[in-house]
């Protein structure tokens, strides 16, 4: 299987209600992580070494993509949060409009 760069910094996923589909994101992770491990066992088979660089600068990529992963659920849950005292005056008028129904 071989992913190009931009189906892996391309991907869209769909919303669901806390943030992405786990399931599409697992398995998005799962193709990435398969052709690594094809491309590294290619290298090791050929007994090439990743040149410092390249390896320094996927070493970076793999680091930003961690970072910004914390920077969204980090986001998610400040919006999160941000609803609570909204969803709370909103269920307390629900329950009062209920008990005033009676």
């Amino acid at each position: 299987m071989r992913l190009e760069r931009d189906e892996i910094e391309r991907r869209d996923f769909d919303r669901v209600l806390r943030g992405y589909d786990p399931d599409q994101v697992n398995a998005h992770l799962h193709e990435i992580a398969v052709a690594i491990g094809d491309l590294f066992d290619r290298l090791s088979d050929a007994n090439v070494a990743l040149p410092a660089p390249v390896r320094q600068r996927l070493e970076a990529l793999v680091h930003a993509k961690k970072v910004e992963g914390e920077i969204e659920r980090v986001h998610q849950l400040r919006t999160a949060a941000l609803e609570i005292p909204r969803l709370v005056d909103e269920s307390l008028r629900r329950f009062q409009r209920a008990g005033n129904s009676k």
